[in-house]
């Protein structure tokens, strides 16, 4: 599920959504879908109203969703990571040359060392470093979406 529809249920039948999830801090893997001052953001903007994927049917999310609620949106923190997986894993591939092989993915990706993905943070890999990012993003509520939590002490009053 993603967090969209994460803070939809949270907040769904409640006149008082807002003191519900107000303490809510959401973490992320990717930057904020709308940050378009980072490049993989604006090339996945770019490229998201180049192609304007269709969203799911009314069938297909409901086969997704096994009758829970769930709202498809035309972009979202998942559709995010999976365009800067397949960013990566093109990169990965393209490594291992004219004739990839299953047997050549680790050393291609052990080859990725620092990668610039375009989301602020450079991609490693290594025998004995097998995530590639370190980032987490703290994101929190803002109506119906999450925007980034850049200041815990103005958002929670903490001295």
């Amino acid at each position: 599920m993603g967090s969209e529809n994460l803070l939809a249920l949270m907040r769904e039948g409640r006149a008082d959504a807002d003191s519900h999830t107000r303490f809510l801090v959401n973490s992320q893997v990717v930057p904020s879908y709308e940050d378009t001052s980072l490049p993989a953001v604006r090339e996945y903007h770019e490229l998201m109203e180049r192609y304007n994927p269709p969203l799911p049917s009314s069938e297909e999310v409901d086969r997704i969703a096994e009758g829970e609620p769930y709202e498809p949106f035309a972009q979202s923190f998942v559709s995010l990571e999976g365009f800067v997986n397949a960013k990566l894993i093109t990169e990965i591939i393209r490594r291992m040359g004219d004739n990839p092989q299953r047997s050549g993915i680790q050393d291609a990706v052990f080859a990725v060392r620092n990668y610039d993905l375009g989301v602020g943070e450079r991609v490693r890999f290594g025998p004995d470093r097998r995530q590639g990012l370190q980032q987490v993003y703290y994101t929190v509520p803002e109506g119906d979406r999450f925007v980034p939590l850049d200041d815990w002490e103005a958002r929670f009053g903490l001295p």
